[in-house]
């Protein structure tokens, strides 16, 4: 990625999330008010279906890599197909809490071997964060300070890639995704919006 590349996508995520932070409070509050699924029976049945699995998850802040503390090309584990989280936390945790997994995706769907660092690598130019994924640019702008990627790579096939795929998004639950649950949440979501 070209340098240039992240200076006008910090430029333009920081204006976005600074004029936030300076209104005023009653409009920050409608801003960041998110409906979550709390589901326990979706962690006990997606767990299962996860379990065989050898998760090795490392993370990275979004912003490290904006403010180039951090090279994506330099990163070790990105060179495979897996999985990745976007996950909105605070800086500073107690006990280790709040996180909020937000999206949930993959790299290497329908056996196009396209590796987690060419993926991720889509959440670093403007132009397509603007016009591919509003919701997502939306998200960077509004936790601008406090998005995480969490990956994994995995040696597993590309269709059992989806299914993994298929089996965090219902586990998770998470908001900013539309897309990859499995069918009875993908209808409740449904029923729920029409």
């Amino acid at each position: 990625m070209r340098p240039s590349t992240l200076d006008i996508l910090d430029k333009n995520l920081f204006e976005n999330y600074t004029e936030i932070k300076n209104s005023h409070s009653d409009s920050r509050f409608s801003t960041y008010i998110r409906s979550i699924r709390i589901d326990p029976f979706c962690w006990s049945n997606y767990f299962e279906e996860l379990s065989y699995l050898s998760f090795n998850w490392k993370e990275l802040k979004y912003q490290d890599i904006l403010d180039k503390r951090v090279r994506l090309d330099e990163l070790d584990g990105l060179d495979s197909i897996g999985v990745y989280l976007l996950i909105v936390k605070p800086n500073n945790l107690i006990a280790d809490c709040p996180k909020y997994v937000v999206y949930v995706g993959i790299a290497g769907e329908h056996e196009s071997e396209r590796t987690l660092r060419e993926r991720l690598k889509d959440y670093f130019g403007l132009p397509a964060l603007e016009k591919k994924r509003r919701s997502i640019h939306s998200l960077l702008y509004q936790y601008y300070n406090n998005v995480y990627i969490q990956f994994s790579p995995l040696s597993i096939s590309s269709a059992d890639l989806s299914k993994v795929e298929t089996s965090l998004h219902g586990f998770f639950l998470p908001p900013m995704s539309d897309r990859d649950f499995p069918v009875e949440i993908k209808q409740q979501r449904k029923s729920t919006w029409s």
